[in-house]
């Protein structure tokens, strides 16, 4: 929102710019954060804090940077029509898009090299148990990893056929 304020000085700002920034802004924070954690968890016992920061950010933080660049880029459509709420819309959507990549790229492995293994110390009660390796093995023979087993021994020939779809 303070990103918006200073745009505010150079150009109109509508409302709409100030809602799209918010939702846009909470959910990339909480999925570009999430990559990045669930990435440090993995390599945590294997490597150690500081390693651990330096693998997921290797990882899961070009993910992040690729993934806010295309969210930002696309964006960049909403400049070619004529109506100025559209614009304001647009240069709120990208600067939230960047700021958050900045952070979770900067801010979010400099908290995680300071919790290091006291990122779980805190517990959500009411959270879900997780899966024992019964449960795990048997997900992993569900009809979605399939799908994905599927994707990835014939990448183009599934892209051709959603390309198919997609244009009739």
């Amino acid at each position: 929102l303070a990103i918006l304020r200073a745009l505010e000085h150079f150009s109109e700002v509508t409302i709409y710019a100030v809602n799209v920034a918010t939702i846009l802004g909470l959910g990339l924070a909480i999925d570009y954060a999430l990559f990045v954690l669930m990435r440090y968890r993995e390599e945590l016992p294997r490597v150690g804090e500081r390693r651990a920061v330096v693998r997921a950010m290797a990882t899961a933080g070009k993910a992040v940077a690729f993934s806010g660049a295309t969210v930002a880029v696309s964006l960049c459509g909403l400049f070619l029509f004529p109506h100025g709420m559209l614009r304001s819309v647009a240069v709120g959507g990208i600067a939230v898009t960047l700021a958050t990549v900045v952070l979770a790229t900067t801010l979010l492995p400099a908290l995680l090299a300071l919790l290091g293994h006291r990122i779980d110390a805190l517990k959500i009660p009411f959270g879900l148990p997780l899966p024992d390796e019964d449960e795990t093995r048997a997900l992993e023979h569900g009809i979605w990893p399939r799908i994905a087993r599927l994707v990835m021994a014939q990448p183009v020939l599934v892209g051709a056929a959603v390309v198919l779809v997609l244009v009739a």
